[in-house]
């Protein structure tokens, strides 16, 4: 991959093997293996020293801190840098994803035995602890609502507090954006 201006001109003629979308001015982009980010003109602005590179939100990126692949992580192979590079939030994380207003998603544990989801804020507090089996990260968010598993049942938690506003004994949860309610199925009847 390269960068090209919009007349053709080749701005990084070494070229990347991957480059992700820009985000906040920066896009994680691969060399030999290794992720670092890359400015709007190609140059490296945080050379390639990570085994994966999430995008920039609200300031911080994710970062494998680890070469190995995907399925080698360990617990503490994720943190949280700036756009200078410098670890912010260190951790640990057996994975860890972009911020979403305020708050981002992360994982502890590991292939043996399981992993659990919480919530990180920007200054590194959790908001959730890693307790939930699944927080289901791409749902609506309402006033800072998001559902949340537990065992096989489902309840939602104000992201904003990390409280639980309903608790995980439902089948099912669904928050609807605009009329700002929550359906929920119950676990004992199968209604909603």
């Amino acid at each position: 991959w390269s960068l090209l201006r919009s007349d053709g001109t080749v701005l990084c003629p070494d070229g990347f093997e991957t480059i992700s979308p820009f985000s906040e001015g920066l896009a994680a982009a691969e060399q030999n293996g290794l992720w670092g980010y890359i400015d709007t003109a190609g140059n490296w602005v945080i050379p390639p020293q990570y085994g994966s590179a999430g995008d920039f939100s609200q300031g911080l990126a994710p970062v494998k801190t680890s070469t190995g692949t995907y399925s080698e992580v360990t617990p503490g192979d994720y943190c949280y840098i700036n756009t200078a590079g410098q670890v912010v939030i260190p951790g640990p994380f057996a994975y860890a994803y972009a911020f979403q207003h305020g708050v981002a998603l992360f994982s502890q544990g590991d292939d043996t035995n399981g992993y659990q989801d919480g919530l990180v804020d920007t200054k590194g507090n959790q908001v959730a602890s890693a307790v939930y089996d699944d927080i289901d990260w791409q749902k609506s968010w309402t006033g800072g609502l998001i559902p949340v598993q537990q065992g096989e049942y489902w309840g939602v938690l104000n992201a904003d507090t990390g409280a639980l506003v309903l608790p995980c004994q439902y089948d099912a949860v669904t928050i609807f954006a605009e009329e700002g309610r929550i359906a929920v199925c119950s676990a004992e009847s199968g209604l909603w």
